[in-house]
């Protein structure tokens, strides 16, 4: 009889031992897949090298396809200035939203400059500052399809929007106007480039 109540007390005390070291099948499995599952991570770029994502300072970036990197980036202040900076030696140009010497196009709505990266300024670039309908700015040349680029934003400008556009180094072509276009591609901010001797006019709109 005593054998039999100690052999029935040890099957009790092993089922519930088994009990407690089995715990929750399916509270176990969901916390082992969320400490193993992989958590996506912000895309990052190379270190300390800032992108138009993370800095609301950097307008655009991009290679000339000859070893020239360049940024773009807005300056706030009054005025505010944009500029094109080459990144991996020296170079740089800049636009500023005010009358100035040099600002002959009568057009407040659209504020442009020429320029390169190099000593030789070649490739050239047009950079600007326009009004926030721009949605796009066209470089109109003698022939061949005309360079254009999207305007960018920036927080640290509000009611401004940037460009920056390449030229084509080859054939060198002469620019013949700049012209900003909306988002139905009407032209509602620009200029016509006569010869040198002549300054910019405002570009018909419409």
């Amino acid at each position: 009889m005593i054998r039999g109540i100690v052999s029935l007390i040890g099957v009790l005390a092993l089922s519930l031992c088994a009990a407690c070291s089995g715990g929750n099948p399916s509270t176990e499995s969901r916390a082992t897949q969320s400490a193993t599952s992989p958590v996506a991570s912000p895309t990052a770029g190379p270190a300390g090298s800032p992108s138009p994502a993370s800095n609301p300072l950097v307008l655009a970036e991009g290679n000339t396809g000859s070893g020239i990197d360049w940024r773009f980036v807005v300056q706030p202040g009054d005025p505010v200035c944009a500029q094109l900076r080459r990144t991996n030696d020296a170079g740089d140009f800049l636009v500023c939203d005010e009358d100035s010497e040099q600002d002959f196009n009568g057009d407040e709505r659209l504020r442009y400059a020429f320029g390169g990266l190099n000593e030789e300024q070649v490739p050239k670039f047009v950079i600007g500052i326009t009004a926030p309908e721009v949605a796009k700015v066209v470089i109109d040349v003698p022939s061949g399809q005309p360079p254009e680029a999207e305007t960018v934003a920036s927080s640290q400008a509000p009611g401004r929007r940037f460009f920056v556009v390449q030229l084509a180094p080859e054939p060198a072509q002469e620019v013949q106007a700049v012209r900003g276009l909306n988002n139905e591609g009407r032209t509602v901010a620009g200029f016509r480039l006569g010869p040198p001797d002549e300054e910019p006019s405002p570009h018909r709109t419409g």
